[in-house]
């Protein structure tokens, strides 16, 4: 890895700080279709800030310290991202 390259875990932790993250849909959110998964998107990871392109997949945050019902956000995450929030796996290869 080269001097300044963040691992996984780091940059999940940036973009993920201050924030509970739980993978699924969720009945009350406005944004949530009928499938947790977009078939295809170049957009950015929200979970860990990956420009790859594919599939993305639905996750909710909320503010830590609060209540689960406020300030329920939306939330478009790639793949890794899911496995690691779902069940604490590392991509292969990262840290």
């Amino acid at each position: 890895m080269s001097e300044g390259a963040r691992t996984f875990t780091e940059r999940f932790a940036e973009y993920s700080e201050g924030y509970h993250l739980m993978p699924g849909l969720v009945e009350d959110c406005s944004d949530c279709g009928e499938d947790d998964t977009d078939e295809f998107s170049c957009q950015q990871c929200e979970g860990c800030g990956s420009r790859l392109a594919g599939s993305r997949h639905v996750c909710h945050s909320f503010v830590e310290e609060g209540n689960p019902r406020k300030g329920l956000m939306h939330w478009s995450v790639c793949c890794d991202c899911l496995m690691y929030i779902a069940n604490g796996d590392i991509p292969e290869g990262e840290e």
